[in-house]
């Protein structure tokens, strides 16, 4: 054998395996965490599809009639003509009423102009409306304005 047949040693095979090892891990890794960012956003932007379609139930009079706030709070129904599928949770989480207050000098019990219900109804609503999917990995919350009909 001459000089230059002399071939790999172990310690020179080993390093290559463990580099091409790390190598591999790394590639890996990144592709699960594109896979699981991928997922996150699919979820959310169904939920946000979910979202808008129940806002717009909500302030559609012809699905939710105006609900006086006066006597206590609305029972509005997001999911009237919304397709909401099993792994999403769909919910009305608050109305307010606007009072007239937050208009150029708040004062301390309404300091952005809302209150809850039940409260003297003026005929201006902001509800509060939030979709979860089941397995917790996306959350979206949107308020609606919901105007008294004239």
């Amino acid at each position: 054998m001459t000089q230059g047949d002399r071939g790999a040693t172990l310690i020179e095979v080993l390093i290559a395996i463990v580099i091409l090892g790390t190598v591999f891990a790394a590639i890996l890794g990144a592709i699960a965490t594109s896979i699981i960012g991928s997922d996150i956003h699919r979820r959310e932007a169904s939920a946000n599809a979910i979202l808008v379609s129940a806002a717009e139930a909500i302030a559609d009079n012809g699905r939710n009639p105006y609900q006086n706030c006066d006597s206590g709070v609305p029972s509005y129904d997001p999911s009237k003509g919304v397709s909401v599928p099993a792994n999403y949770l769909l919910k009305m989480t608050s109305v307010q009423v606007w009072d007239g207050g937050g208009v150029g000098t708040p004062d301390a019990s309404s300091p952005d102009g809302w209150q809850l219900c039940p409260a003297t109804d003026v005929g201006l609503q902001q509800v509060r409306l939030s979709v979860a999917a089941t397995d917790g990995r996306a959350t979206e919350t949107i308020k609606v304005l919901k105007r008294r009909p004239t």
